[in-house]
């Protein structure tokens, strides 16, 4: 799996129609060292980190070069070295976490 990571929008607004932009972050949390040839789990945080919910919220997943996809909970979809997960609404201030094993 890749390295921890997180990134982060901050909300904006736009000024012709005064919404508020959504604002999600996504974190992958993993072990700092793996045995060569195991199973790793790892989890992908989502929040939202925004005043209002966000709708169809999707997550795709690139998996390392060489790791195979054994499952995720919840459950995803897997192609190959893709997998995506459609998490749905995510309301103000709302986390979610999907842990993958490969």
């Amino acid at each position: 799996p890749s390295p921890p990571a997180m990134e982060t929008q901050r909300p904006a607004t736009t000024p012709a129609s005064g919404r508020v932009a959504p604002s999600v972050s996504i974190e992958t949390v993993a072990p700092e060292s793996v045995p060569f040839g195991q199973p790793v789990t790892y989890e992908i945080v989502v929040r939202n980190l925004g005043p209002a919910a966000v709708t169809h919220v999707r997550v795709d997943e690139e998996l390392a070069a060489g790791a195979k996809f054994v499952g995720s909970e919840p459950a995803g979809e897997n192609s190959g070295d893709k997998a995506l997960w459609m998490l749905g609404t995510l309301n103000a201030g709302e986390e979610r976490r999907i842990k993958v094993t490969v």
